[in-house]
C-alpha cells in the first residue's frame, strides 16, 4: 500500500471528483477497494450537505494516517473546500491535489 500510495491517492482523487459532481463525498479515504484497478467504495459516502466539523476533522486524521506523500498545504486546501460544502470547489481541490 505505502509503496504505491501515489497511484492509490490518484485513484482516490478521481473517485472523490466523480462523487463531488453528483453531490456526494466519501469520508473514509483510508478504505479502498479495487477490482481490476477500478475503484469502488460505498462505505461512508454521504451527501456533501451533511458534512460538519466533526466529519471533516475525522477526514483529516484518516488522510494524514493513510498517506505520507501529501503536502500539508494540499490537506489544508481539501479541508477548506469541504467546509464550503460547494461540490465544484471540492472537485477542483481534488483536481489540484495530485
Amino acid at each position: 500500500y505505502k509503496q504505491k500510495q501515489r497511484l492509490v491517492f490518484q485513484k482516490i482523487c478521481d473517485h472523490e471528483k466523480f462523487l463531488a459532481r453528483v453531490g456526494y463525498f466519501d469520508l473514509d479515504i483510508s478504505m479502498i477497494n479495487f477490482i481490476n484497478m477500478i475503484l469502488f467504495d460505498k462505505g461512508a459516502v454521504m451527501p456533501i450537505s451533511e458534512l460538519n466539523d466533526d466529519w471533516i476533522n475525522k477526514f483529516e486524521i484518516m488522510l494524514r494516517n493513510s498517506y505520507d506523500i501529501i503536502p500539508r498545504g494540499v490537506i489544508t486546501n481539501l479541508k477548506n473546500a469541504l467546509y464550503t460544502k460547494d461540490s465544484k470547489k471540492i472537485e477542483e481541490m481534488y483536481e489540484l491535489a495530485w
